[in-house]
């Protein structure tokens, strides 16, 4: 394999993992985000309506069930994320221009032909020199701007936003918080049905 395409691949390979992290971050911060307010509906439930061993016992079968689906929905969420060697060319060209797509040319044509493929109607010569051109143009890309999206900072205030909501439920609970906790991790210490 030629050298400048395997720059491109390493630069390419940088920009993947960029992506990647950014898919894994968001899906983690949305499934935060359900699994937080799951919890304050849950200690809100608790403290407000008096429960009693059974229902300590599906309040906490139901943040298992709840975490579970999260844990799920994240990592389906990653795994269907476009986070492939082509979007990777693409994300990174757009970096510098919205309707640039050089990189991506250049990953295409330099991947070595197999036969019965079309030609590109190229010259070796100059297909080396346009990937050469695109491995150094990547290697001078701030690939660290594509771990943030679209969004970040209004996500994670909403995620602050069910934090502070949460510490609010607890502290206007009181003593009764921490009795409520710990009826629901140990529904066996609730009194039970008369």
């Amino acid at each position: 394999m030629n050298p400048a395409y395997e720059a491109l691949l390493r630069e390419l390979r940088r920009a993947r993992r960029f992506l990647l992290w950014r898919s894994i971050e968001r899906a983690g911060v949305v499934a935060t985000f359900g699994l937080l307010l799951l919890a304050v509906v849950a200690l809100l439930l608790a403290l407000v309506l008096p429960l009693h061993r059974s229902e300590y016992a599906l309040l906490r079968s139901a943040l298992f069930i709840g975490a579970l689906i999260a844990v799920a929905f994240a990592l389906v969420r990653v795994a269907r994320s476009r986070s492939g060697m082509p979007e990777a060319a693409l994300e990174a060209s757009r970096l510098t221009d919205e309707r640039d797509d050089g990189l991506l040319t250049a990953f295409e044509l330099g991947r070595s032909r197999k036969d019965g493929d079309p030609a590109t109607g190229y010259s070796d010569a100059l297909t080396q020199h346009a990937v050469r051109s695109a491995a150094d143009r990547a290697a001078s890309l701030p690939l660290g701007r594509l771990r943030v999206w679209r969004g970040r900072s209004t996500s994670l205030k909403r995620l602050g936003i069910v934090l502070v909501i949460l510490a609010a439920v607890a502290a206007v609970g009181g003593s009764r918080t921490v009795t409520t906790v710990t009826r629901i991790a140990n529904p066996a210490s609730a009194p039970s049905a008369p």
